[in-house]
């Protein structure tokens, strides 16, 4: 791996907050590509020229111009998985650098080390996020033993019964509680489960666990939704599938997604299944105009502003299961102005809210409503 530039870059910031000695980092080529003095980056240093094309373990410059571009000091090849990617330059007078040059020079090393595991591990996980974007992706019939083979290439097993959940936390991707978040996500993963995968997606993570009871799954997106929540101060919404084969793990995704796309706005449902969708799965079929007639034929003359408000209402009511104290409390009105209210959408539309057997029609206009306006949509 030959010395980049912004690896060299990061050593010299690091090496500068614990060595005062004057640093310099030059390529295979001789170019000073980071140092601790901004003025030499770019120069050529004939002196680590020399050492590099001699093969030489030191070259000590005994003044400043002995050999072109390169100040008094000492200079040492900087040898990585056994091959020269570099040279280290340590400005001053040998006598008073040398003590400390070869700590230098290994701490130098170890850096240059690391930097090239932290950039293996962000390949490794551009590799497996490709893979895994592909396996979403793919149709039942492409995943065959090659595409299998592949994932066990990657220590992944796709063919391990797995469920799948899409997490959203809202808040913008530059959010540093989203990335804090994120992580977090991933260790709650594989505390839950080792051979559990997680993947960026259209804006979301999506999480796939191994398989699971939909019990098992809503505890585990619960508990995180409010660990999120207490330690982020993120209010995510998270959408569980309904199980499939691991050939159609594409299909667990979108159901998640749906799910998810389906959980309320506010925290009183951060969590929905696949399952539990109802009118929701089947809405989208309908015509535009198909939803207003509906509307306009259960609401009567209720119209405009008045309509908003008829809905909002309903949709509290039936939150509450239909518990006029509850509802009066989340509505910030009296008992009976709720009741009032309840009995005045009866007169207008000839359909009782408080009966059970008009609820489903006063839900169905909710949602068709809300989907007209672009809103959010509770179950």
């Amino acid at each position: 791996m030959p010395l980049s530039k912004t690896v060299a870059e990061q050593i010299i910031s690091d090496l500068d907050a614990v060595i005062p000695s004057r640093i310099n980092l030059i390529d295979t080529n001789g170019v000073i590509i980071a140092s601790s003095d901004p003025k030499r980056i770019g120069c050529m240093h004939a002196g680590a020229k020399y050492l590099m094309d001699q093969q030489l373990e030191e070259l000590i410059v005994h003044f400043d111009g002995e050999y072109s571009g390169a100040l008094q000091g000492v200079n040492y090849p900087l040898v990585f998985q056994n091959k020269i990617v570099g040279i280290l330059g340590i400005t001053g007078e040998y006598n008073h650098v040398k003590d400390s040059a070869c700590a230098i020079k290994r701490i130098t090393e170890l850096l240059l080390d690391a930097a090239y595991r932290s950039t293996q591990r962000r390949l490794g996980e551009a590799v497996r996020n490709r893979f895994l974007t592909e396996w979403l992706e793919a149709q039942p019939q492409e995943i065959d033993e090659v595409f299998i083979s592949e994932g066990l290439t990657l220590h992944i097993d796709i063919t391990l019964p797995r469920r799948v959940f899409v997490v959203r936390t809202g808040q913008d991707d530059r959010d540093q509680r989203t990335e804090q978040a994120e992580e977090y996500i991933r260790q709650f993963l594989t505390k839950l489960d080792h051979s559990s995968l997680s993947l960026k997606y259209g804006g979301n993570l999506v999480c796939m666990v191994s398989g699971r009871s939909d019990e098992k799954m809503r505890a585990a997106a619960w508990e995180l939704a409010g660990q999120l929540l207490n330690r982020f101060g993120l209010k995510a919404v998270i959408g569980i599938d309904q199980p499939s084969d691991y050939r159609a793990i594409g299909q667990s995704y979108r159901k998640a997604l749906s799910a998810l796309n389906a959980c309320a706005a506010g925290p009183e449902e951060p969590v929905r299944t696949y399952d539990s969708l109802s009118v929701e799965l089947f809405t989208g079929e309908l015509s535009a105009s198909a939803k207003r007639g509906y509307i306009s034929r259960i609401m009567g003359s209720i119209s405009g502003e008045e309509l908003a408000e008829a809905v909002r209402l309903l949709d509290v009511f039936y939150g509450c299961e239909g518990s006029l104290a509850m509802a009066s409390q989340k509505l910030f009105i009296h008992r009976n102005t709720l009741q009032y209210r309840l009995r005045r959408i009866a007169e207008h539309t000839g359909y009782d809210p408080r009966s059970i057997r008009c609820a489903g029609l006063f839900q169905m206009v909710s949602v068709f409503y809300k989907e007209l306006q672009g809103l959010p949509s509770k179950k």
